[in-house]
């Protein structure tokens, strides 16, 4: 199961960030469901906790963000300039 298919709340008023992330549920590729919500709710992703790995992970940040971020240019280069 996923918290990725609940796609309203019936005559419940909710606010108006929840009812959009709500509405992005109805999208049939999960994955890109749960990097879209992860993206309008975050402005800046936090690399440090992958700093360990050396650059190991840096081409999987990079293959990530460019499936996923790509109208997020901003995002993309700050995640990946936290490697340098």
């Amino acid at each position: 199961n996923s918290n990725h298919t609940l796609q309203d709340l019936g005559y419940y008023r909710i606010p108006e960030d929840v009812e959009r992330m709500l509405s992005l549920n109805k999208g049939k590729n999960k994955s890109r469901v749960a990097a879209n919500k992860i993206l309008q709710a975050h402005r800046h992703l936090d690399m440090s906790p992958l700093f360990g790995s050396e650059l190991d992970l840096l081409p999987r940040v990079v293959a990530w963000l460019d499936r996923f971020a790509e109208s997020r240019p901003d995002l993309k280069l700050s995640s990946i300039f936290e490697f340098v």
